[in-house]
């Protein structure tokens, strides 16, 4: 029976698939191996018994065997201690299970071989993959995340989660609904309802994270499933990515087409309004010239005036914002513009505020269109008036800053508070009631000014007043004394043919050039004009609107130049930038006249082109 159970139990030992070995414990001789220790350790069973293994190539790290024998020695069960071993074949890992027995008096060491090689390398390959995995998530700009099905669990969060969100990951960690408190509570409940369906391949969504210190993210999230093998949804990852750029680049896109639209209407508008302003700037203009100095009838005329000066300054607003006025920049003494504008600007704001002006001496010149300039003191005028409404000071004062010259323009009313002066130069934008402010004044101050190559700040406190200051280039080259001459010798007795589709405002012009001596012809349009002409060749000036129905004001000039070469022509409109683009035409030729113009300018320069003061188209 003994005998039976021995030769089992060595059966059992050799025919183990893990590999098997007894060793003395006094000289670490091997005194049994099964097959598979054979294998794993590339031995012949004659070779090893009554050896040490490293007699015979298998070699243990430097004192593993010693150590471990001390132990077994010492009563002390070895498990699973991972050792690394060589053989003939190569390095090899080892998992080994060592206890002391006592056989036939002789005290042996039992130990059981696990092969972990592949498995320890599998693993450090995962590793591997997983950090260089980690490393890639953990410098992407995108939040990304896994979790349990359940959304309960959080088994990954990249580090940039705290830049994005504002709070730790180690609390995502510990909660894995934490990142909710972030959330705008305008969109806390929709998200805390965000997850996938059954059958949902992706969900993506997009909500506002507020940061500690209150500022706003845009967040885009975007979850996906996880399934095994059988389909069974086992994760679900998540990207969040920071879209706040993207959302403010596409509403500056929508702003931007919106203004587009808006400028298109704004232009076309203020084109038609110009030719009215054009009739009544004619008429009141002549109107006023035969009325008695300190009569009503002459205080109407000049508010009259004023009002047209303010339209005028309307539709050069809308003409700028639509980027349809025509710029024509002169050199000019700023002391002068200011002193010339005053009189203007007093009768805009009110005698209940003061005007005061600080002109500094030996100013140095500046390059800007006279007519935007006059602009930008009218709205700044404007605005300080409605800061102003129980009166106050308006202060203007020029000096030398380096380079630059400065307008500074100062009021003493309610001021703005900060998120006001922030965005005070942003297109229709505006604190005032509806009917009171379109918000395009300051905006069209700042094309202005920038596109005179100049700057300009705010300085402005609630209750402290307001303080503009314009900086513009200087110029070494000498003022344009002609730009400041507002009436000048315009009279005289030549042919002049007036050519509008516009009946007022031909009616209105050749009636200002008639008082003053012209002989005036009209014509409605260009076959109208050429017929006048061959009727008439001693015409000396053709005075025609740019753009006009069929046959254009600069194709009737070539048409006319080719059968009366001496011809000169001055042209007109409210609305030309389409028309000085397409056929080259330049207002620094002195052949341009925008609309509205007073008669007296209007006679002015048709006086200069008649006379060759002017370089003609």
């Amino acid at each position: 029976m003994w005998g039976r159970k021995v030769i089992g139990l060595a059966e059992l030992f050799d025919n183990s698939p893990v590999a098997k070995g007894l060793s003395r414990l006094d000289d670490g001789t091997v005194i049994a191996a099964n097959a598979a220790y054979l294998r794993l350790f590339h031995v012949e069973r004659d070779q090893i018994i009554g050896k040490r293994p490293d007699e015979v190539g298998i070699h243990t790290a430097a004192g593993r065997r010693e150590e471990i024998f001390a132990r077994v020695r010492a009563g002390e069960a070895v498990e699973g201690d991972e050792v690394r071993m060589t053989t003939s074949e190569g390095a090899l890992e080892i998992l080994i299970w060592t206890l002391g027995a006592e056989l036939d008096g002789v005290k042996v060491a039992m130990t059981t071989f696990v092969d972990v090689t592949e498995r320890n390398r599998d693993r450090r390959r995962a590793l591997e993959t997983e950090e260089r995995l980690r490393q890639v998530t953990d410098n992407l700009q995108e939040v990304i995340w896994l979790t349990d099905p359940e959304n309960t669990e959080i088994f990954y969060i990249s580090p940039v989660y705290e830049r994005v969100f504002g709070r730790s990951c180690a609390g995502l960690y510990a909660d894995a609904r934490d990142w909710l408190a972030a959330v705008h509570p305008e969109d806390r409940d929709r998200m805390s309802r965000f997850s996938l369906g059954p059958d949902d391949p992706r969900k993506t969504e997009q909500y506002r994270v507020v940061l500690p210190g209150g500022r706003i993210r845009e967040v885009e999230v975007s979850i996906v499933p996880v399934r095994d093998a059988g389909g069974k949804l086992i994760r679900i990852a998540g990207v969040a990515l920071d879209i706040t750029e993207r959302v403010a680049l596409e509403e500056q896109l929508r702003q931007t087409q919106k203004l587009e639209s808006l400028g298109l209407l704004a232009g076309g508008v203020a084109h038609d309004f110009n030719n009215v302003l054009a009739v009544i700037n004619s008429n009141i203009a002549l109107l006023g010239e035969s009325v008695a100095k300190g009569t009503l009838e002459q205080e109407l005329v000049e508010e009259i005036e004023t009002a047209v000066t303010r339209a005028t300054g309307l539709t050069r607003q809308l003409l700028a914002f639509s980027r349809k006025q025509v710029v024509e920049p002169v050199i000019l003494d700023l002391n002068t513009a200011v002193k010339d504008t005053r009189k203007m600007l007093r009768r805009m704001i009110g005698d209940d505020i003061v005007i005061t002006t600080s002109l500094e001496n030996e100013l140095a010149a500046v390059k800007i269109d006279p007519g935007y300039l006059v602009q930008v003191l009218m709205n700044l005028a404007v605005n300080a008036r409605d800061a102003m409404p129980r009166g106050g000071s308006f202060a203007l004062t020029t000096r030398n800053v380096g380079r630059d010259v400065l307008l500074e323009i100062t009021d003493s009313g309610t001021g703005m508070p900060p998120e006001v002066v922030r965005r005070a130069f942003e297109p229709f934008f505006t604190t005032k009631s509806v009917g009171r402010g379109t918000g395009l004044g300051l905006s069209v101050v700042l094309g202005i000014i920038q596109q005179a190559g100049g700057r300009i700040e705010i300085e402005s406190e609630l209750g402290s007043g307001t303080t503009f200051r314009i900086y513009l280039p200087a110029t070494d080259q000498p003022v344009d004394r002609a730009c400041n001459v507002t009436r000048i010798a315009s009279s005289g007795n030549e042919r002049i043919l007036i050519v509008d589709d516009d009946p007022f405002v031909r009616a209105s012009a050749g009636r200002s050039l008639r008082a003053r001596g012209y002989a005036v012809l009209e014509a409605r349009d260009a076959q109208d004009a050429l017929a006048r002409l061959r009727e008439h060749p001693d015409i000396k000036l053709l005075l025609t609107d740019v753009m006009m129905p069929g046959t254009d004001g600069c194709q009737l000039a070539a048409l006319a130049r080719a059968e009366h070469p001496g011809l000169k022509v001055l042209f007109t409109s409210g609305y030309t930038d389409e028309a000085l683009t397409h056929h080259g035409l330049r207002p620094a030729d002195g052949s341009f006249l925008e609309k509205p113009y007073p008669p007296h300018v209007l006679a002015g320069r048709v006086r200069q082109i008649i006379d060759g003061n002017a370089k003609l188209v």
